[in-house]
């Protein structure tokens, strides 16, 4: 998702028009054929021998039954499909579809394959929309083929297509549907990819409302069963635990998308955190949340989209991320011209120039700008944990040392790992 949605401003920022098709396989788990996977695992991956032998004998020849009322049918042999509830599951059904990977790209369009989600988009000038309309319908097309010949069905019923566009160019968008199979499919002005809710201008403002039902439900049903817990875990680990499992998640869960959106939308999401960590504390709504936010370490959520981007941007530089952010991050120094600057003795990133705040918003910029904020002495840090705890503490300090100075009440403690 953030490579997705750094893609899709970038080309915004450019004054292009994007078009996006998430694509729903039916039951692609258990209708992979086990002949074709030996039979890809073998000439694609060279795979063979023993490890070949043991993979064979891991898929086939299983058996299954079903239990009812008490009574247990008949086993009978599984025929397709991989075992669910393992590791190696979705290990091999990747392995199983990577080849979409580069039909996909034969089309001139982009892909992002996570399990059995598939997300096919690009972008073109608004007056080649049409013809980025049907490329992607004819990509489609594809995609549908393959499937079905490697006993795959995509659900049409489930695909879901939108266009994202500025406002001045919203005009150029067509207003056709694209086929999937023998279905067409209507763009709709909304899509929900991978728990994430994508609008065509990209405000991100659906996402925020749905983050914001979905975190203050989970505080009134914490609230609910606050009287059954001892007294002594109020306000203790329990509770804060309770908060950490059904707030924190909403609120970090790809908060990457919200770098650089409104003060007012970032308000909005402050007010969950404002809202839970009184709760935790068991003070009144009236109460300064800096000193309890301060005392549980709990990062504002503007700082918790700088602490995202800055541990992504660190995975970039040391190999733990995947190649295509990996791609958008580099050095000062590497970038022609700069070898000699002061920022790129101190290890700074390089910036891409953007014209609108569409730009600014992507990984590429917003991960960049984040790191070089930092202190040299930080960036330079290389273990992952050490820098995350160090990154945590730098960001207290930063955001919460006015209020500490204005409040002895809040005094920092070291964040622990």
């Amino acid at each position: 998702m953030v490579m997705v949605t750094s893609d899709t401003l970038m080309a915004l920022d450019r004054g292009d028009v994007a078009a996006l098709a998430l694509l729903d396989l039916s039951a692609t788990f258990d209708t992979v054929d086990h002949a074709i996977l030996l039979h890809r695992l073998r000439e694609s991956y060279g795979i063979s021998g023993g490890v070949l032998a043991w993979i064979s004998l891991y898929v086939t020849d299983r058996q299954q039954s079903v239990c009812h009322g008490g009574m247990l049918s008949a086993q009978e042999y599984i025929m397709l499909g991989v075992p669910q509830g393992s590791v190696l599951g979705p290990l091999l059904f990747v392995l199983y579809a990577a080849d979409l990977v580069s039909l996909i790209a034969d089309h001139r369009l982009h892909s992002h394959l996570y399990a059995d989600d598939t997300q096919v988009y690009g972008w073109s000038s608004p007056t080649d929309a049409n013809a980025l309309q049907v490329n992607t319908s004819q990509c489609i097309q594809d995609v549908v083929q393959w499937t079905s010949s490697n006993r795959l069905q995509l659900n049409a019923q489930k695909t879901e297509f939108i266009w994202c566009a500025s406002a001045c160019r919203h005009h150029y968008i067509p207003h056709g549907d694209v086929q999937v199979g023998h279905d067409s499919v209507c763009p709709n002005p909304l899509a929900r990819d991978l728990g994430m809710y994508v609008d065509g201008a990209m405000t991100m403002r659906t996402h925020i409302n749905h983050v914001l039902s979905s975190s203050y439900g989970a505080l009134r049903k914490i609230r609910s069963i606050m009287p059954s817990l001892p007294s002594h875990a109020l306000n203790t680990h329990a509770l804060n635990t309770l908060v950490t499992a059904l707030v924190h998640s909403w609120l970090d869960y790809c908060n990457v998308v919200f770098a650089g959106l409104p003060a007012c939308d970032i308000q909005l999401l402050q007010s969950v955190l404002n809202t839970a960590v009184r709760l935790v504390a068991g003070s009144s709504p009236r109460d300064h949340v800096t000193c309890l936010l301060c005392d549980r370490h709990w990062l504002p959520v503007k700082q918790r989209d700088e602490y995202k981007l800055c541990t992504i941007v660190h995975h970039c530089f040391y190999g733990d991320a995947p190649a295509c952010l990996a791609e958008l991050i580099t050095t000062s120094a590497a970038s022609t011209g700069r070898a000699g600057l002061r920022s790129a003795a101190s290890g700074a990133v390089a910036v891409p120039r953007t014209t609108v705040s569409f730009g600014d918003r992507s990984f590429a910029v917003a991960g960049p700008r984040a790191r070089n904020k930092l202190p040299p002495p930080l960036r330079r840090v290389h273990s992952a944990a050490t820098f995350k705890r160090q990154l945590k503490t730098f960001l207290n300090l930063i955001t919460l040392l006015p209020d500490i100075v204005r409040r002895p009440c809040c005094v920092l403690a070291p964040t622990s790992p």
